[in-house]
């Protein structure tokens, strides 16, 4: 693909998540209710537990004290999951057409994959907490907020980490690979390694971090900004280490046959 071709196929990725985020900063639950009505009926099936229909507040059930509201519609998951899908890898595609499809693809994927990720997401959110209790888990630093916050990360980065896996055994189809890139040199292995770790977390960062920095989302209370950005980054660089040393394994795991 040429590169004029490939730059107008990121500058309109570029302004697909930056048209559907302004639109998503602005939108309540009847603009939402596309999604969070296939989210609520996913997580019913997964917990058992029933939500309810309230119109302009959410989906509620009001024995547990739960609201799956507009702030939980996973809008913003989707957009990082055609990000970690299509920046990433429209490079590998060989033809505009392709490279179009490929566009396409990722968008229209992210749309069920958020679904089915954000019902896990919830259903976490709503029995650990419980778990904790039960076992008497108390941290003084882990307030409900810091928990839900975590859970998110872990949920939609590990989640992200997997797709983009496979996302990249499909696009490399387009892509011919020299001999010598599946070497065992420590230096192939670590950029192997990096590239399978790295682009995705960084759309994750960039999308629920970088942009709201940018339009001074968090103003109005920079401290609390601050934790949640040193919170979300901090549960990424475990993510990072953990994907480490299980890729780390696999590689040496596949030296010896």
């Amino acid at each position: 693909m040429k590169k004029q071709h490939l730059f107008a196929l990121y500058f309109i990725g570029l302004i697909v998540i930056l048209g559907i985020k302004y639109s998503y900063s602005r939108a309540g639950f009847r603009e939402l209710d596309f999604i969070l009505a296939p989210t609520a009926r996913w997580v019913t099936f997964l917990s058992g537990v029933k939500f309810i229909r309230q119109t302009d507040v959410g989906y509620i059930n009001h024995s547990i004290r739960f609201i799956i509201a507009p702030s939980c519609s996973g809008v913003q998951f989707m957009l990082i999951t055609f990000a970690a899908l299509f920046f990433p890898l429209i490079h590998r595609m060989n033809s505009v057409k392709i490279g179009v499809c490929w566009l396409a693809g990722s968008f229209l994927f992210s749309f069920p994959f958020t679904v089915f990720v954000n019902g896990i997401r919830i259903v976490l959110s709503i029995n650990i907490p419980v778990y904790f209790n039960k076992w008497n888990i108390n941290a003084n630093w882990l307030t409900a907020q810091r928990l839900h916050t975590i859970i998110g990360t872990v949920v939609y980065v590990t989640a992200l980490l997997a797709v983009y896996h496979l996302a990249s055994l499909v696009s490399s189809t387009n892509v011919k690979i020299s001999p010598d890139m599946h070497g065992k040199f420590p230096g192939k292995v670590v950029l192997k390694i990096v590239n399978r770790i790295i682009p995705p977390i960084l759309c994750y960062l960039f999308i629920v971090l970088l942009i709201p920095l940018i339009h001074n989302a968090r103003q109005n209370d920079p401290v609390k900004f601050r934790e949640y950005a040193l919170l979300i980054t901090s549960v990424c660089f475990a993510l990072i280490l953990l994907s480490c040393i299980v890729y780390t394994i696999q590689e040496h795991l596949s030296g010896k046959h």
